[in-house]
């Protein structure tokens, strides 16, 4: 493209007297296009790119509990009886390497779980000998050992490590390990505590209470058990017949969709909970015994009427955005963030920006600190059925 010189001319003119402006005025900024069209007549353009700053703004922190929320879709409800289930899908899931459920390393013998020393109520050593991540949800039982245990916070245990990890008995008139087992060691229960027994494990943290809990859940099920564990619950022949539908006709949330990382729970008109992992395969595989817990809150409950809607299930995760957040270390991997305020109580295990697990209950009232050690003298409970073994 040709250039007309008289144009041209008139345009070095002009350049050459507003840079003798600028540098009049101080010389301190002078116009990038003037001064180049000054050193070229013939350009027609003024150049904009200017140099970039000494300082560049720091970065803001990407948000992994907010990314979960954004890409989460919460789908049409499944239900049977009093019980409401809302598949939620995700369009983006963790991948920061293998990770197994703890009943699959367990029963592997990738995971040891044994009593410290010659006991602790609230306390346990897990060994994860796998090259694997190994999940342990909360409220999840262990059995065995010197009485049966539900782990109180999630973990997340590294690849070949050691760690004591918190937890709640859910027997409480034992105290003695089977004369086979040497050392004292933990199998898997696959299944988390009930429902009812979780809130006060996840909500209380108090041991007392969680006694409390699982003796008013057994008497109301007609589930008694002479040790007082809570698995009697599950192993209760009227409690599996009634259990028997639920699971039958909600065993299939996990497949509505191949993204499906978690489900809004309701029971009769009132939202329960909600619980959201990181990978649709480790929802699937919690999926069985999560149906359970929920399922066992919901017999002898209301009717089968649906009075939650979608949108109920949409609010009621959107309250986590005005939530207050405290965050908090924890024995294994990653961090927990606490959430409460805005009418939900939540918990959210994170690990390189990817939320494991995020539980979410009705309520204003904070998660209490984990439990580190016991909130009370229970050496008493032990020496009694000690004695009373012998």
């Amino acid at each position: 493209m040709k250039v007309n010189n008289g144009t041209a001319g008139v345009r070095w003119a002009a350049a050459c007297i507003m840079a003798a402006v600028a540098v009049a005025a101080g010389g301190l900024m002078l116009w990038p296009g003037a001064v180049s069209a000054a050193r070229n007549p013939g350009q027609t353009k003024p150049t904009t790119h200017m140099p970039a700053p000494a300082h560049q703004p720091d970065a803001i922190a990407p948000d992994p509990l907010a990314a979960l929320l954004r890409s989460a879709t919460v789908l049409a409800p499944r239900s049977y009886g009093g019980l409401t289930v809302f598949p939620v899908r995700a369009s983006h899931v963790a991948n920061f390497g293998p990770v197994l459920a703890m009943d699959e390393a367990l029963n592997r013998g990738l995971l040891i779980i044994e009593e410290v020393g010659s006991g602790s109520v609230n306390e346990v050593v897990a060994n994860n000998r796998s090259a694997s991540y190994v999940y342990l949800m909360a409220s999840e039982m262990i059995g065995g050992a010197k009485q049966d245990r539900t782990i109180s916070e999630d973990i997340l245990l590294r690849p070949r490590s050691e760690v004591k990890i918190p937890v709640f008995c859910v027997e409480a008139h034992r105290w003695s390990a089977p004369e086979s087992a040497a050392p004292a060691r933990f199998r898997a229960l696959n299944t988390p505590v009930p429902m009812a027994v979780r809130k006060s494990v996840r909500l209380k943290q108090d041991q007392s209470a969680v006694w409390n809990d699982v003796s008013r859940l057994q008497l109301r099920l007609g589930a008694a058990s002479p040790t007082g564990a809570a698995r009697s619950v599950y192993e209760s022949p009227a409690v599996k017949r009634d259990l028997d539908p639920y699971l039958s006709k909600l065993r299939g949330v996990p497949e509505v969709a191949p993204d499906v990382i978690g489900v809004v729970v309701a029971n009769g008109g009132a939202i329960v909970a909600a619980d959201l992992f990181c990978r649709p395969d480790l929802f699937r595989h919690l999926w069985p015994g999560l149906l359970r817990s929920y399922a066992t809150d919901a017999l002898g409950g209301r009717d089968g009427k649906m009075r939650v809607s979608v949108g109920d299930a949409e609010r009621f995760l959107s309250r986590l955005d005005d939530a207050r957040r405290t965050r908090e270390e924890t024995p294994g991997a990653g961090y927990v963030e606490r959430l409460s305020g805005s009418g939900v109580t939540a918990s959210a295990l994170i690990y390189k920006q990817a939320v494991v697990h995020l539980e979410v209950f009705p309520g204003a009232k904070p998660l209490p600190e984990p439990l580190r050690r016991p909130q009370m003298d229970l050496n008493f409970r032990r020496q009694r059925l000690e004695r009373e073994a012998r």
